[in-house]
């Protein structure tokens, strides 16, 4: 298995230089304590707006606190949160679009017409009408996000599992007796996870600039908590005059983006079907 990862990761640098930066993202989030020269909530109004130097890496804010300790201390929220909403969809979505597919029929058709309402809205507009109802926050934006992620995963399991349940391993299944569950959690969700994982990439890339765009507009992460949206939202008043404040955690966005951008496509790649040469 082991063997077979590392042939994955040679084979393709995409999946190589995402991997390289996810995790040194995770490495940085969790030593960011030793890292972070200052506390991220640390104020010094003497030195407000001040550019890069020795003692401000990054610079500081508008309240002067470090920007690089905020930066450092906002990959312990934004990445974990991020993977964790897309987790959380992926295994929501995926337990509905395979139980849809298997049983078919009306159960089928009822999912699959709540999916088709949910994906007819714009994603991010359905996330700012739920986020409407029960308010701004971290948790919310988080059941948000949620909400509207798992119906691409139930839509796709679903079609993978009505081309799996009529496999002779899965009619062999059903005529030992086995129980519907058994047969789901063992023979037909291992045998269509595989080809989700690079829409699981690609989601977790969607899902951390979903989170920064929701605490950008103020719905998200509350200040003065650390968390790289917030930052942009708190330094476009500045651009002008201390553009650091929003170079560096857009910088630090776009590289977690990208990562798992890079790893989704990679993966895809590798696991799609080779395309045969031509003699």
């Amino acid at each position: 298995m082991i063997d077979e990862i590392l042939d994955i990761l040679k084979g393709d640098s995409r999946i190589l230089l995402g991997s390289i930066i996810i995790c040194t993202i995770l490495l940085v989030a969790t030593f960011a304590p030793l890292i972070a020269p200052h506390d991220p909530l640390a104020q010094n109004l003497e030195r407000r707006l001040s550019p890069p130097s020795s003692e401000y890496p990054m610079g500081a804010d508008n309240l002067g606190r470090c920007v690089f300790s905020r930066v450092v201390y906002g990959a312990r929220l934004s990445l974990p949160i991020g993977m964790a909403i897309t987790g959380t969809a992926l295994a929501i979505g995926s337990l509905i679009g395979a139980i849809s597919g298997f049983l078919g029929g009306r159960y089928d058709e009822f999912v699959m017409r709540i999916v088709d309402v949910l994906l007819a809205f714009p994603g991010l507009i359905l996330a700012l009408a739920i986020i409407a109802v029960m308010g701004p926050g971290i948790i919310n934006a988080s059941f948000a996000l949620v909400a509207i992620g798992w119906t691409g995963f139930a839509r796709m399991v679903r079609a993978m599992t009505l081309a799996v349940r009529e496999k002779e391993f899965m009619e062999g299944a059903k005529a030992l007796g086995a129980s519907d569950f058994y047969i789901i959690t063992r023979h037909l969700l291992p045998n269509v996870i595989a080809p989700v994982l690079p829409m699981a990439f690609l989601g977790a890339g969607y899902s951390i600039l979903a989170l920064a765009g929701l605490s950008f507009l103020g719905l998200g992460v509350r200040p003065p908590t650390p968390e790289w949206g917030l930052m942009l939202s708190d330094g476009r008043l500045f651009m002008r005059s201390a553009p650091h404040l929003m170079i560096f955690p857009g910088i630090a966005l776009s590289m977690t983006i990208l990562a798992f951008n890079l790893l989704g496509d990679g993966i895809r790649d590798a696991l799609g079907p080779k395309p045969r040469m031509e003699a």
